[in-house]
């Protein structure tokens, strides 16, 4: 796992195990459609009998029985506009495979995504490794940031969580890599609030949006996870939600096969800029806490944290 760490906030990005076959996905995201909203199926979720769990063993079952529903947007729905022109080594958009010359940044690029691609059963932080050139290639790391690596969420002292990423592991097993990630950001909403109430004597935060991705090999999905006080009592009280809580997502819509990821230069280009769109976001929550709290600038709180749980 890595983060991003710098001088005002904590931004975190959890990448933690998850094992859900997209097919299985799916299906389940079928038959939630098709459910009758009724009076019934809220009472019979309601009575629905909720045992505490980790963030990493909630299942498909769990999203349903707090009121969480994942919603897929469109690019401009979810973005809120065109995506933005890449930004990276020039190299990695020109050049599928390594070749003479290349500059180092694109060739370290290219020799992690190879890594990815030939990853097998329990080499899985080829994964993290190659997340973690992406994010520093397109800017998420700057003067004031910087990016390292963890293995479970934990409260840091003035430090605050802004993004959540967690791996896929769709391929060896079925836990719901997305049901995991709204786990660690309600999760990360609690360890927000016990650091400002702590540490920085603020008022708790009512609702926080969470940037989050979910990847699998280099495919990414992005997220937009509202976690709101009702929500976080709910989970921790083993109660039923009244409000439901509405997930946006996002999976990009590559040119080439998605199972390709990151490999064919025109899902790779499609992919690189939806990362540069998404950092927008990220760094928008982060100004966001900064302007309604001007209190974090004042105590030099640690920057986004960027982090991955493998």
């Amino acid at each position: 796992m890595f983060m991003l760490m710098a001088r005002f906030a904590y931004v975190a990005l959890m990448l933690r195990s998850s094992c859900m076959a997209r097919n299985v996905r799916a299906v389940l995201e079928t038959l939630r459609c098709v459910t009758a909203r009724s009076p019934t199926y809220d009472a019979a979720l309601a009575n629905f009998v909720r045992r505490a769990k980790s963030g990493s063993d909630w299942s498909s079952n769990e999203l349903p029985a707090y009121n969480v529903t994942i919603v897929e947007r469109d690019e401009q729905q979810f973005f809120s506009g065109p995506l933005p022109p890449y930004t990276g080594p020039a190299g990695f958009v020109q050049y599928e495979g390594r070749v003479r010359g290349i500059n180092k940044e694109s060739l370290a690029l290219i020799k992690r995504l190879n890594l990815v691609m030939k990853t097998g059963e329990g080499e899985e932080s080829a994964v993290g490794d190659f997340a973690t050139e992406v994010l520093r290639a397109l800017g998420y790391e700057t003067e004031q940031t910087v990016i390292r690596t963890r293995k479970a969420l934990r409260l840091n002292v003035d430090s605050h969580i802004l993004l959540l990423v967690q791996q896929d592991k769709s391929h060896i097993s079925l836990t719901d890599s997305e049901a995991q990630l709204v786990a660690q950001a309600i999760a990360a909403f609690q360890t927000n609030n016990v650091n400002r109430h702590a540490n920085l004597f603020l008022s708790l935060l009512q609702s926080y949006v969470f940037p989050g991705i979910t990847v699998i090999g280099t495919f990414p999905c992005f997220y937009k996870i509202k976690v709101t006080h009702d929500l976080n009592l709910a989970v921790r009280t083993g109660q039923y939600p009244a409000v439901e809580t509405v997930v946006e997502r996002y999976t990009p819509r590559v040119p080439s096969h998605l199972n390709d990821g990151m490999r064919p230069l025109d899902n790779r280009l499609k992919i690189l800029q939806c990362y540069e769109a998404f950092k927008q976001i990220v760094y928008w929550q982060e100004a966001y806490l900064l302007w309604t709290n001007p209190k974090i600038i004042l105590s030099r709180m640690p920057f986004p944290t960027l982090e991955f749980s493998l």
